[in-house]
């Protein structure tokens, strides 16, 4: 993936907003900050300075310390704890030269202090540092938020999972809790239980999506998405404690794990936690080669397990007491969607619920027209370092980042072949005008209503189905995902869109649809078994033939309904045919 080309200075002034009730000293630092390298706000009280934060993204607040109602300090408090913006740096400004005064307000909030008088190349040098270093924290932010929003789509191509990365974050977490452990490794916990998996980025679909056991062959390649996720999140400093947790998240407590047979102790604890509650989990959930374990059952092969030393006894002992006192906190997979449902997980990375376009929020001020989309401004999506560009080079799914202006900063290969584009054509451009989408039906949107602009004006995650158009006039019948990079509408700095085709998917129900009329209307008994040869469904032309009602049959398998006309090699030789061959016909 080609990195994407960087705005020159001059076109992305750094946003610098400067608080005084002085006009006289903000005129004079106004000055100094003439540069075409800064682009300056004022504001000549705390109240319209909280409001201007809110509604606006900022580099650098300049704030003086002492105002006539909300004071520097507490404007500087409010920031972080209100508005929650951490990230934002704050220089406080102040005559006063005592320590007490700046130890004040860096417990208040501020990151760095300038005292009276001060020159004119000192201000811009702090301010040039602090700002540099906030847009190098963003773009951090940026590459954190793609490999999480990545990892949802790895676990969106395998749809038997369900939301199985969302469940084990929320359980990994709830344990670690139990357990007594900190703040920072139940972050890690549920972290891990997003990231532990991205690996299988790398998998074949063929091996992925096998509706069935994999063979040897095919377990050795599975295997190595514990090693790919290592080392696709080992470049980013801030997910390095995840590395080892990933990598060893399949290791057995007696040696028998993958990919480097540790045995006790040597595995990491976090990684034994979460080994846990990823075994429950893959229990509870329905497969289509194998079906959902109850509590009960679940509970007697995790205590095989620790008798066969496959599993940290201590641990084990202190999950079996964790899920009697708090079970039913637990994010268990009952009652998921039996076909895929590729973005429901990505929305809960992102903190909120996303919404439709008729739950959202109208923008403010009324439906804007289409040239509020205009100016380029925003931030440029940042490149992946090294190798790990790979992960979007690699997805199925489509990604473009735009700015907050609606300015394409970056299309991935999966988009490009999408919509038969080259990514150069794309990056640059308006998004409205570069792609024609209407909604599912084809009729076109109104601005207002469009998902992409209700993202990018609302800063909430927006989800929807629609139209888009190739270069070519080729209409794609795609799921989209719409999720701002921020945090909420206090500090847009543009969003994701993440979308696919979903024509085999509207085929695939097409069909559906039409099986299952053919299942009711037909004159000839019909029923359904699972991989287990039980029943699990039958048609009203199977209750008129047989006499048994469908409560009766159910669960059952077909030996139900066996007569003494055969004798065992016969159903043994029948159902070697249909597992063979996946049909049998004659006469029983």
């Amino acid at each position: 993936m080609k990195a994407t080309k960087e705005i020159p200075e001059r076109e992305a002034p750094y946003r610098v907003l400067l608080v005084d009730d002085e006009p006289g000293q903000r005129y004079l630092q106004r000055e100094i900050l003439s540069s075409s390298a800064f682009e300056v706000h004022e504001s000549g009280d705390g109240r319209s300075a909280l409001r201007l934060v809110e509604e606006t993204e900022f580099d650098v607040v300049i704030l003086d310390k002492r105002m006539p109602g909300l004071d520097g300090d507490e404007v500087c408090r409010r920031i972080r704890e209100k508005l929650r913006l951490r990230l934002l740096p704050i220089i406080m400004i102040s005559g006063a030269a005592g320590s007490e005064e700046l130890v004040l307000s860096l417990e208040a909030g501020a990151t760095d202090f300038l005292r009276k008088p001060f020159s004119p190349a000192e201000l811009i040098a702090r301010v040039t540092v602090a700002a540099n270093h906030k847009r190098l924290l963003d773009q951090l932010e940026h590459v954190e938020s793609l490999y999480f929003a990545v990892a949802r789509m790895v676990e969106a191509r395998d749809w038997h999972t369900g939301q199985h990365c969302t469940r084990l974050a929320h359980n990994s977490a709830l344990f670690g809790r139990f357990l007594g452990l900190g703040t920072d490794a139940c972050r890690l916990l549920h972290n891990l239980g997003t990231l532990h998996d991205i690996g299988k980025i790398a998998i074949p679909d063929r091996i992925l999506l096998k509706e069935g056991a994999l063979n040897r062959a095919e377990e050795r390649i599975m295997e190595q998405h514990t090693l790919i996720g290592a080392d696709l999140c080992s470049g980013i400093r801030s997910l390095k404690p995840l590395v080892p947790l990933i990598r060893h998240h399949h290791e057995r407590w007696d040696g028998s794990g993958y990919p480097d047979g540790r045995a006790g102790e040597e595995i990491p604890y976090l990684s034994r936690i979460f080994q846990l509650l990823d075994i429950y989990d893959a229990l509870a959930s329905d497969r289509p080669y194998k079906r959902a374990l109850p509590h009960d059952e679940i509970l007697a092969h995790l205590e095989d397990e620790r008798r066969a030393g496959r599993l940290d006894p201590g641990l084990t002992e202190r999950f079996f007491d964790f899920l009697h006192h708090h079970g039913a906190e637990l994010m268990l997979p009952a009652g998921e969607p039996a076909m895929p449902d590729d973005f429901s997980i990505i929305k809960s990375f992102y903190g909120e619920e996303s919404v439709g376009p008729e739950a959202a929020p109208p923008p403010a001020g009324g439906e804007a027209a289409d040239g509020d989309l205009g100016g380029h401004t925003g931030t440029v999506w940042p490149a992946l370092p090294g190798h790990h560009s790979s992960i979007l080079e690699a997805t199925a799914i489509a990604v473009l980042a735009l700015d907050h202006d609606g300015r394409i900063t970056y299309a991935n290969p999966a988009c490009c072949r999408l919509l038969e584009y080259g990514q150069q054509e794309l990056v640059g451009t308006l998004f409205h005008q570069a792609i024609r989408h209407t909604d599912i039906d084809g009729l076109e949107h109104p601005l207002a209503r469009c998902p992409v602009r209700l993202c990018l004006v609302t800063g909430r995650p927006v989800e929807d189905e629609a139209l888009f158009f190739t270069r070519r006039g080729k209409e794609i019948p795609v799921e989209l995902y719409c999720s701002p990079l921020g945090t909420g509408r206090r500090d847009r700095r543009g969003i994701v869109v993440a979308f696919h085709d979903i024509s085999e998917k509207q085929r695939m129900e097409a069909r559906q649809r039409l099986a299952a009329a053919v299942f009711d209307s037909t004159h000839e008994g019909v029923m359904v078994t699972d991989a287990r040869g039980r029943i699990v469904e039958v048609n009203d032309a199977f209750t008129r033939i047989t006499g048994y009602a469908k409560n009766e049959v159910l669960g059952k398998t077909p030996a139900i309904l066996r007569s003494e006309q055969h004798d065992a090699d016969f159903y043994r030789e029948m159902w070697k045919t249909i597992e063979e061959t996946g049909r049998w016909q004659g006469e029983v």
